[in-house]
């Protein structure tokens, strides 16, 4: 019998990987790999109590390294580069298999020191040090640039871009043919059923980490305009609070924008059919994304969307059949918007309708899963040659 290859997840979260990669990591393991996760510290008890619950359920064994996705505590950091080092040297991995900025940077390190034989690195987008423009992130992100260009160096490697932005600049740093642009994660559209859109609710959602970055400021300054002229819609906000990130916002102004009934706040949720089943319109307001999971799982379900004209959000949609397309940081522009929508509910349905039909087609979770595993198959032979 052939020996099955060893695949390592390097990831910043355990709440990431349950998200964004165990549908892939069941696939390979149902493709005749064995699968270990490599993972740091996580930024949400609450989340992290839901995914390992999910792990266990699904058999995967996992170890905690002591990397932060948002540290920049040099001997921690070095105290998690050398767990996942060990464990990596101790336990060979045929396929080292990074994703997030930090995860990217340690396991991507970890596998040109060690030559492990494969190694893919998906870049979701550039963190906050590249998004974010001061004298520290402009150091910082330099050093990054030569550590990934000595990453890069490895002879048996693919780098899977997720927007043509990326891709654009990656090309320019990596050899062509190592750049491969997958848009996504993909989503279960099996999951996402098409919910009748007839049956919603006047709620607009917010799906995500309540962040600067994520655009949290427009959309509450959008709720607080609207529902002034529309008082029986309700805005909706989902996700964890994230103190550990640098464009985190205080709880006094969360419990602030709770109290003057902005906004129906609820923390991470293992199940987001109901908040997308009792939605009309999705929000995704933010700066910036690698590719948007959210807009996947909001076009799954049928719903119509505004997001923001920013790399990541753009790709998600077809604009004015799908969704609408707002000026990032706009809150007049996105409030425009979400307006057109409010008043026009077949306007709503047609939009979540066609949505569907566009994820199913182009980031069903098969489609996307089914392109990584026949990039692991030829870094074996390749490795094996």
């Amino acid at each position: 019998m052939k020996k099955r290859k060893k695949i390592f997840y390097i990831i910043n979260h355990t709440s990431f990987f349950v998200s964004h990669r165990l549908d892939l990591a069941k696939y390979a393991r149902n493709s005749s790999f064995d699968i270990f996760l490599i993972v740091g510290k996580e930024s949400s008890k609450r989340m992290q109590s839901y995914s390992n619950k999910i792990l266990k359920k699904n058999k995967i064994n996992y170890f905690r390294a002591n990397f932060s996705s948002s540290s920049i505590n040099l001997f921690k950091e070095l105290v998690g580069f050398f767990q996942v080092y060990n464990y990596c040297k101790a336990f060979k991995p045929d396929i080292i298999h990074t994703a997030s900025p930090k995860a990217n940077l340690i396991g991507g390190l970890v596998g040109k020191l060690l030559n492990v034989p494969s190694m893919v690195i998906s870049i979701s987008g550039q963190g906050y040090l590249y998004t974010k423009k001061n004298f520290t992130n402009f150091v910082l992100s330099n050093v990054y640039d030569y550590i990934f260009k000595y990453i890069f160096s490895h002879k048996n490697k693919k780098i899977i871009l997720q927007n043509s932005e990326d891709y654009k600049k990656f090309v320019k740093i990596d050899d062509k043919k190592d750049c491969i642009l997958i848009p996504g994660s993909g989503v279960n559209t099996k999951k996402f059923y098409d919910i009748n859109s007839k049956n919603s609710k006047k709620n607009i959602l917010y799906v995500g980490r309540i962040l600067k970055d994520k655009g949290i400021f427009e959309y509450i300054e959008a709720a607080k305009i609207i529902r002034k002229k529309f008082p029986k819609w309700n805005f909706y906000v989902v996700g964890p609070k994230d103190y550990e990130n640098p464009s985190k916002i205080s709880s006094f102004l969360l419990e602030k924008w709770i109290k003057e009934k902005n906004i129906k706040w609820f923390d991470y949720s293992p199940n987001m059919k109901k908040f997308y089943k009792n939605a009309s319109i999705v929000c995704m307001p933010s700066h910036r994304e690698g590719f948007s999971k959210v807009l996947l799982e909001a076009g799954a379900s049928a719903r119509s969307i505004v997001t923001s004209d920013v790399t990541g959000c753009k790709e998600a949609i077809i604009p004015n059949k799908t969704g609408l397309v707002f000026k990032s940081k706009n809150t007049n522009d996105l409030v425009k918007k979400l307006v057109i929508l409010i008043n026009d509910k077949n306007k709503r349905i047609k939009y979540g309708i066609e949505g569907r039909k566009l994820v199913k087609s182009k980031f069903d979770i098969k489609i996307i899963n089914e392109k990584i595993i026949n990039i692991y198959k030829k870094l074996i032979k390749n490795a094996e040659r």
